[in-house]
């Protein structure tokens, strides 16, 4: 049926109003649970029925009952008590595309003569008239609407019923055409870049690097928190990457839980999915036990693991390699897109396979033909051996290999100013909170100093004394001038006086005037135009007091040009300094982003320190560094991010790049 049918006669007043509701709905919502629920109350509302149910085609296009509405306790209890039957009237539906019209078995009601699968089915044991109108156009079924109507219902009504309701079924189509759309576009979105993940996946040659890039590249495919990469060693398994870390901790004690639990898995080639509330009773007793102990370590609300399968060939069989662990640490939202594990699992486990074939290939033939030779001349074993080793020495000497510094540190704007206390003193007022735009000279905070305003009140005091002596003073001299019989001497020593409370009080208005400066200093301005970056500094600061010199806020100017602040180590800075000697150009710097680690970005390094500085903690003693890039490649600019820094020092011997540590090591803790 296409369009809005005539709905001959008067079931239920209003009809186009309804009809217009549904219109509105279908274009005003996005979220399924309100289109249903709404759905449901506008086809009860405009059929007087006793309930209604939507069924959608969903997953895999099998018919789910998605939501449903009754207007009495009878009517639900029929209707939990024949779901079944109703779930095959919908699938007969679905299969003719047509209305459906079931009748109550009980009911000696008349079907609709013109409806050839109006039938008395025997599986409607129910009270009810069964009404079921497909959610279909085009040949694709999205699922049903099914109406439940009394059997007192009027004969000749049921047939303007079935209209209206298929009605209701046909505005209803649009909205689920849009979500099948919708939905088409984010997995053709999600398999392009599954895609290209996969090509650099492949790409990469060592486990290791293979690990690394799948932990951290398949976290944003799977929209999941955190993904372990563990391969099979034996009758146990070792960790190869973990996503958004860098060096997992081995000796912790979930590291040895998730060990264990992966090695019983590996050893039955067995998946796991768990979620917060789910037992755990279907697993094997060591594998339960095993399962509640990582579960205990980890915290965690879903858990998924897929065995890592080595693909069969002709002359080997399907082998587990390892397992690859998925994590969530909060349940995802319902209505989330949920992607599956397995077609990631299993280019994976190709491209594990395909970096060990790469870093055994050579070194088995080349053990197959020693040990073909060795067993036909015995003269062999000892020339083999030194040719073994020479060769080894001469490829550590002679093969050039890429040599990098590793080094850690922050993301920070490159223009940014601390502001500074300018005297002792207590914060008095705070003018501007975290986040706030500032302008250029713009007061930020006010100070107060006691004792500066008590010795400003001090110097006015003693120059207003002075003042009004010298005042006495003047109106003496004129007495003494209408008094020619006083002294000579005593003249002078009021012109003596008067001088001195002169320079006195010329002193004490110079000191009044640093004061004043000093006080005028008391206000904080910022020196540019940005953002106040410190935190939370209401609490921080407001009411307290402050030392001179005292770092009190950080104004950066966030729209301006980004820079990497780099500690590189103290151990590993010369190796910075004489490669930035011997060339022109800044070196080139790779680094990640803790925020970010599945992506890879470059920039320059343009700023050595010459000296090394004591940071403590993990770092030590390092070498400041500075590396400039461009901020337009990174989409999330986030101040003091850390960041993961390998610096390109040109070319080495592989001999030099791969046993340098080691020989410094030996240098430092042995021969020194």
């Amino acid at each position: 049926m296409s369009g809005r049918p005539a709905v001959s006669g008067q079931v239920l007043p209003d009809i186009d109003d309804f009809l217009a509701q549904v219109d509105a709905l279908v274009l005003a919502t996005n979220d399924k649970a309100t289109l249903t629920g709404e759905l449901l109350r506008i086809v009860l509302a405009a059929t007087g029925g006793a309930g209604a149910q939507v069924w959608l085609n969903e997953p895999e296009h099998v018919p789910q009952l998605a939501r449903e509405a009754f207007l009495s306790e009878p009517g639900t209890l029929a209707a939990g008590s024949h779901r079944d039957a109703v779930l095959a009237a919908v699938e007969q539906a679905a299969q003719v595309r047509a209305p459906k019209i079931v009748l109550p078995a009980s009911s000696n009601a008349p079907a609709n003569p013109s409806a050839s699968n109006g039938q008395a089915g025997d599986f409607n044991r129910s009270l009810f008239y069964w009404m079921i109108a497909p959610l279909a156009r085009a040949g694709e079924s999205y699922g049903a609407l099914v109406l439940w109507l009394e059997a007192e219902f009027p004969p000749r009504a049921i047939e303007r019923v079935a209209e209206l309701l298929e009605s209701f079924a046909v505005l209803s189509v649009p909205w689920f055409e849009q979500q099948r759309l919708k939905q088409l576009r984010q997995d053709a979105v999600y398999w392009t870049t599954a895609c290209n993940f996969f090509e650099r996946l492949h790409a990469e040659t060592t486990l290791e690097d293979v690990a690394f890039s799948a932990a951290n590249g398949m976290r944003s495919l799977l929209g999941c928190d955190r993904i372990w990469v563990l391969l099979r060693k034996g009758r146990s398994s070792k960790v190869l990457a973990a996503s958004g870390v860098h060096q997992p901790d081995h000796r912790s004690n979930q590291l040895r839980s998730l060990r264990r639990l992966a090695g019983a898995l590996t050893a039955a080639s067995l998946p796991l999915n768990w979620t917060r509330g789910s037992a755990t009773g279907e697993l094997a007793p060591s594998v339960r036990k095993l399962t509640n102990a990582y579960l205990d370590e980890a915290h965690l609300a879903e858990l998924v693991a897929v065995p890592l399968m080595r693909p069969p060939t002709a002359n080997r069989t399907s082998v587990c390699l390892g397992m690859l662990f998925v994590e969530w640490f909060t349940l995802p939202p319902e209505d989330a897109p949920r992607r599956d594990v397995t077609p990631l699992a299993s280019q994976l486990a190709v491209a594990l396979q395909n970096a060990q074939d790469w870093r055994l290939a050579p070194v088995a033939a080349a053990l197959r033909n020693w040990r073909r030779t060795a067993t036909n001349w015995w003269w062999w074993r000892p020339l083999s051996i030194l040719g073994a080793v020479a060769a080894i020495i001469a490829a550590l000497l002679w093969i050039p290999a890429d040599f990098t510094v590793e080094a850690h540190g922050e993301l920070q704007p490159a223009v940014r100013r601390h502001v500074f206390a300018s005297d002792d003193g207590t914060i008095q007022r705070l003018l501007v909170k975290t986040g706030d735009e500032v302008a250029p000279n713009q007061l930020l905070v006010e100070l107060r100093n006691l004792e500066l305003e008590q010795e400003m009140q001090r110097l006015t005091g003693e120059w207003d004394t002075a003042q009004r002596r010298i005042t006495s003073i003047e109106a003496t001299r004129l007495d003494f001038e209408s008094a020619p019989d006083r002294s000579t001497s005593q003249r002078l020593q009021m012109t003596a006086e008067l001088e001195e409370l002169r320079v006195t009080q010329a002193s004490l208005t110079k000191q009044r005037q640093l004061l004043e400066r000093r006080q005028k200093q008391l206000a904080l301005h910022s020196e540019l135009g940005g953002r106040v970056l410190t935190w939370d500094i209401e609490a921080l600061l407001n009411g307290r007091p402050v030392r001179r010199g005292q770092q009190i806020l950080t104004v950066a100017y966030l729209q301006g040009p980004w820079i990497l602040e780099l500690q590189i180590p103290d151990a590993r800075s010369n190796d910075v300094l004489v490669a930035r000697s011997g060339q022109t150009k800044p070196l080139a710097v790779d680094f990640t982003l803790a925020t970010d680690p599945g992506n890879r970005h470059s920039g320059q390094l343009t700023k050595v320190a010459l000296s090394t500085e004591s940071k403590g903690g993990e770092t030590g003693a390092a070498v400041l560094g500075e590396v400039k890039f461009d901020r337009d490649e990174i989409r999330d600019l986030r101040v003091g991010a850390r960041v993961t820094a390998k610096i390109h020092c040109g070319r080495r011997s592989l001999g030099y790049v791969w046993l340098i540590d080691a020989w410094r090591a030996v240098q430092r803790w042995v021969l020194f």
